[in-house]
């Protein structure tokens, strides 16, 4: 009855098996293409039947219709390979809508076309829904099919054809249903719907080359066939746009794909904006791919065969419902409300929605009632970035086991009842590499090469006198005789909170913090019947001190460069068995040394940071998951199943190597535990994100604080637009509220007024002023550089916190929730004029303080 733990590993071995086990054989557990594939997830969890829903192994998608249109570049010429790859593809895709809405039981099919198109005719194939039939429902007779037109010259011949074709879908969702052409009858498209437009043609895409092999500008009819496509796509359309053809290289080539690595100097595909520019402009050349991203058509450029094999990169997981391509805004105001909802005791927030009045915040810091707030603004301080664990060990906890008021609780106490079966091992698919060593032999040159986590065997810790000296006596006597800031829990969960952050909350801790003499921690941890304190688990940080240091020489090894080694970042860890250090990253190399009992790392790569559900930067669990390791709630955090952990467990004398922002979730196992952390920092990392955060900002200067708010309005828009690309500031601030405050909204009450935050217009347009937009594109300039300069693993991590840490201290912690929502959803801007009322926003702080 019900899954066991080996029924549930299978399932989770199976999900990233399966698309190989149908074409070949079985691929290590860690190829790239693992943890790509969300395609097959639907079949690993109808292989098995147990007790639980089924929502416990995949969360069905809200519901939102797709339309998949398949478009065959002349089939009639195409060999039968190509043939039975391409219908391989349409089967499986068909295949998996199908079985993926018949276990959500969804109300709306997905509505499938395929379509043979040349540069002057088009012609419906088939169209089919995913209900109904269980057998594929079209047959296709490609090669008996109608001869378009004699072919020509066919240099750029397919992508002129291509793109006359997508005018005419993109001309299909801007007409009425009464007007559309004839050929797509059975599919009439809609913009509300998700439109998968997947291209498949047969021959290569010819490069742009002149005699000289130098790339050239895009001939004049793709240009102009390009340029009525952008003119008529609308922003809010939710389309992907699949090419699949046999020469990647040259496909490549002739698309500039900004997805490929050669795109990119540091190969980060993170800068998009450059990157975007850069290929539409001079530098690489002009870009077909380029410009449709930018006005925000998802393009992809796959091979057909690696298509065939199930590695539909993006489109497979949006198919599978996880999340839309463009992120949207949430609006929790429903159109249709009953008017007694809409009472006078009652009002509608988009981000929480209906909220009794009494429950409404008290405090709204912007002044919505008059033309000019004359509240005087704070001056922008963000503290110094924070590094390590060891940055916030001196937390001023109360002892009695919660800061502030128990108001709070976390989502990390809180198990998954409906799937309480499945244990984190549904998610562990891969073990750390081992590297056997010598003890003579330096070895933090090749960990910093390597980047990834990795246990090392025989290395200089075998040589060190403490593996052999430190029993828990000897311990007992080189410690401090009265210990500080025991954790002593009974549900062995242990985390530090940061009190330092905006968001001041009084949370619910599962241990107390005490001070202890040494005798009794030690018998604590070593013989837990003879405890006198209650609780069965005791966990003890702190320096590593010189009466322990010098058992763990030599110790250089340990450091990255002279400047660690000077600092001396050691600290000891000491765990009764069972206790649990829940997962968290930390932003320095840590060199972590078991040298009594065996401890257990589950790990995962920074990569996987939205798949770990982060808390805000704000909240005082940041760089801390939400999810309850020991049961993970997968209805609540569905896409955590798609991550893909790595689990050792070291034994006294192991090294494990950390990078920064490696997630770790850490087990002492059946003993007490004796550890040691080498912490060293990222220099170029600190030396950008302490430039970045004691920047003085040139609107800083402004006095009001309505006219600050506006400034940085412009300012985030600006950096953002650097960053990220053309169109994408509020794509950004819906997918930073869904990554960060999803679940949390109740921590930001709301006020009824909040949607007028930015509205100083009837027509909501924002205000700036000349010389404003000067302080803030110095400031995008300085700030830009220095994010750039980052290594593209943590640029998005740093640059979602950084906008959180700066609006806080501009907007206040109270409303930033409201300024994200409601002053980033495209409103244009106004300039004021100089001898008006409302150029006062611009004041600065020293004419105000004169008046």
């Amino acid at each position: 009855p019900g899954c066991s733990k080996m029924s549930a590993r299978l399932i989770s071995l199976l999900r990233f098996s399966i698309p190989v086990l149908l074409f070949s054989n079985v691929r290590a557990a860690n190829s790239p293409l693992s943890y790509r594939l969300s395609f097959f997830d639907v079949i690993s969890s109808s292989l098995l039947t147990c007790d639980a829903p089924a929502s416990c192994y995949q969360k069905c998608s809200d519901d939102q219709p797709n339309d998949i249109v398949f478009c065959l570049e002349r089939p009639h010429g195409w060999s039968s390979e190509k043939v039975s790859d391409a219908v391989g593809i349409m089967k499986e895709l068909w295949e998996f809508q199908r079985q993926e809405e018949a276990r959500c039981q969804s109300g709306h099919p997905t509505r499938f076309a395929a379509v043979e198109y040349s540069k002057k005719s088009v012609r419906t194939l088939c169209s089919w829904t995913s209900f109904g039939s269980v057998v594929f429902p079209c047959e296709m007779d490609f090669q008996n099919g109608p001869n378009m037109e004699k072919r020509k010259d066919t240099r750029f011949r397919n992508i002129l054809s291509t793109f006359l074709f997508l005018e005419k879908l993109i001309a299909l969702l801007s007409e009425p249903a009464s007007e559309q052409e004839s050929f797509l009858d059975n599919l009439p498209l809609s913009p509300s719907h998700d439109l998968h437009i997947v291209i498949i043609t047969d021959d290569a895409l010819y490069e742009f080359a002149s005699s000289h092999g130098k790339r050239t500008s895009i001939p004049d009819h793709i240009q102009q066939s390009l340029s009525r496509i952008l003119n008529t796509f609308k922003q809010e359309w939710n389309i992907t746009f699949h090419y699949l053809i046999g020469n990647e290289s040259a496909q490549r080539d002739a698309f500039g794909d900004p997805y490929y690595k050669a795109a990119y100097k540091d190969g980060s595909h993170f800068n998009k904006a450059l990157t975007l520019q850069n290929l539409i402009r001079e530098k690489k050349g002009d870009s077909l791919q380029a410009h449709l991203l930018s006005k925000g058509i998802q393009m992809e450029v796959s091979h057909l065969k690696s298509a065939r094999k199930g590695n539909f990169a993006g489109l497979s997981s949006q198919l599978s419902g996880v999340s839309r391509i463009h992120e949207r805004f949430v609006n929790k105001c429903i159109e249709d409300v009953p008017q007694d909802k809409l009472s006078k005791d009652h009002f509608c927030s988009a981000i929480h929605g209906y909220m009794d009045l009494r429950k409404q915040r008290t405090v709204n810091l912007v002044n919505l009632n008059s033309n000019i707030s004359t509240n005087k603004a704070n001056k922008i301080s963000l503290s110094d970035f924070t590094g390590s664990h060891a940055d916030q060990q001196k937390m001023h906890l109360q002892k009695d086991g919660h800061s502030a008021n128990e108001i709070h609780s976390l989502s990390i106490n809180i198990p998954a009842e409906e799937c309480g079966h499945l244990t984190l091992n549904t998610v562990v698919m891969e073990t750390v590499s081992i590297w056997e060593w010598s003890p003579s032999k330096p070895f933090m040159k090749e960990l910093m090469q390597h980047q990834k986590p990795v246990i090392l065997k025989n290395s200089v810790v075998k040589t060190w006198s403490a593996l052999a000296k430190w029993s828990w006596k000897y311990l007992k006597s080189k410690l401090p005789r009265k210990l500080e800031d025991v954790k002593c829990t009974n549900s062995f969960l242990t985390f530090d909170p940061d009190d330092r952050v905006p968001l001041k909350l009084g949370i619910s801790l599962p241990y107390v913090v005490r001070n202890m003499s040494s005798d009794d921690f030690f018998t604590c941890i070593t013989q837990p019947g003879e405890c006198s304190d209650g609780y069965f688990g005791h966990y003890y940080f702190g320096p590593l001190g010189d009466s322990l240091q010098k058992d763990t020489l030599p110790n250089q090894d340990l450091f990255h460069t002279k400047e660690d080694l000077a600092k001396g970042n050691q600290f000891l860890w000491i765990s009764s068995p069972q206790m649990i250090t829940h997962g968290h990253f930390d932003q320095d190399f840590n060199v972590y040394v078991q040298l009594k009992g065996r401890k257990r790392f589950t790990l995962w790569s920074p990569e996987q940071y939205e798949l770990l559900y982060p808390y805000p930067r704000i909240h005082p669990m940041w760089h801390k998951s939400r999810i309850n390791f020991q049961q993970p709630d997968f209805n609540k955090f569905p896409l955590f199943r798609k991550s893909h952990a790595s689990q050792v467990t070291l034994d006294p004398g192991d090294i494990l190597f950390i990078p920064p922002y490696t997630w770790h979730y850490v087990e002492t196992l059946a003993e007490p535990s004796v550890s040691m952390s080498t912490w060293s920092h990222d220099y170029e990392l600190y030396g950008h994100m302490n430039a970045i955060y004691r920047h003085d900002h040139k609107f800083d200067m402004i006095g009001t604080r309505e006219g600050q708010m506006y400034a940085l309005r412009l300012y985030l828009d600006m950096l953002i637009h650097e960053m990220y690309g053309f169109n994408m500031t509020s794509e950004f601030f819906a997918r930073l509220l869904k990554l960060h405050f999803d679940g949390l909204e109740d921590l930001f009450l709301p006020h009824p007024n909040d949607h007028f935050i930015c509205s100083r217009r009837e027509d909501g347009k924002i205000p700036t002023a000349i010389h404003v937009h000067g302080y803030v594109k110095l400031d995008v300039e300085i700030v830009g550089y220095h994010f750039r300069s980052l290594k593209h693993v943590v640029r998005d991590i740093l640059f979602l916190d950084y906008v959180e840490e700066i609006a806080s201290q501009v907007i206040g912690v109270e409303q930033m929730l409201s300024f994200f929502r409601y002053c980033f959803s495209g409103q244009e801007y106004y300039v004021t004029e100089a001898d008006s009322r409302e150029h006062s926003l611009w004041d600065h702080e020293e004419i105000i303080e004169e008046e």
